[in-house]
């Protein structure tokens, strides 16, 4: 992290923590809807898997966003749909924010919010984050900016199972962007797969945990539970993690054993811009 940007999150922290919160707003036009959000929430520039999720988002009701941050997946899987959404982040400031920007653009009829940390069982946990930081993590390596100043909190773990069991939601798609728990998440992950859900997965690498460590726990869980992965970049099942060996970051597709992969997908390159 440079001094700059050290300097700067140390300021942000500062006067948050006094009170004095900065959060800038843009319009945005997409698909004839002027959104209006959070600075960065809709859309982000350099995202790979924007027209993923929002092609999902149209053929999926009830979707579970765990790691929502912002909002920025949550604003495409409720946008110009009548999806029902159950929005969850272990970041307080990041889940206040979600539900301020779905607020703004008249989509939170069908949301709701949990802040919690998805994990294997219930109990607590420290997560190293501050502001609204997108990188949030478990690992002090895979969240640079906040562990580099000593921002952290304890905060509530729970399993997926409990959170669709306390909102009975019934989830037809869950995405995850965890920054290296992926493989945690899955494992509370139980009674939900009884609706043989999609799961969207963006996996992480860091120093507490490399790029092959990550999939081969993963191809481990699908395994276990009777799905397959499918690597978005290329649209085919991976069974080893040879094929994403060399990345640092990229898209899963969970799927049951026997369903098949959607066709709407397979013309959907990665980095593809939503049209």
């Amino acid at each position: 992290m440079s001094l700059y940007k050290e300097w700067r999150h140390r300021a942000l922290n500062f006067l948050q923590d006094r009170g004095w919160i900065r959060n800038p707003k843009e319009f945005v036009d997409f698909k004839g809807h002027s959104i209006y959000a959070s600075k960065g929430a809709f859309f982000r520039q350099n995202e790979k898997d924007d027209a993923w999720l929002y092609a999902l988002a149209q053929h999926n009701k009830n979707i579970l966003d765990i790691g929502c941050n912002i909002g920025q997946s949550s604003l495409l899987f409720l946008l110009g749909t009548d999806n029902h959404l159950l929005a969850v982040d272990p970041n307080p400031d990041a889940l206040a924010r979600c539900a301020e920007n779905l607020i703004h653009n008249d989509l939170v009829q069908n949301a709701r919010f949990m802040c919690a940390f998805c994990g294997e069982q219930d109990g607590e946990i420290e997560f190293f984050s501050s502001l609204t930081d997108a990188a949030g993590s478990m690992h002090k390596g895979f969240a640079k900016t906040s562990s580099g100043i000593g921002k952290s909190r304890v905060v509530r773990k729970t399993k997926v199972d409990r959170i669709v069991e306390e909102f009975n939601f019934k989830p037809d798609l869950v995405k995850m962007d965890v920054e290296g728990a992926e493989q945690y998440v899955l494992r509370g992950m139980n009674t939900v797969l009884e609706n043989n859900p999609m799961i969207f997965v963006e996996m992480h690498s860091g120093p507490e945990m490399t790029i092959i460590e990550n999939t081969d726990a993963v191809l481990a869980w699908c395994e276990e539970q009777r799905y397959q992965a499918y690597y978005l970049k290329i649209h085919q099942v991976i069974t080893d993690s040879e094929v994403v060996k060399d990345r640092g970051r990229y898209h899963l597709l969970l799927l049951p054993q026997d369903a098949p992969y959607p066709e709407y997908l397979k013309t959907i390159k990665e980095n593809t811009l939503v049209s």
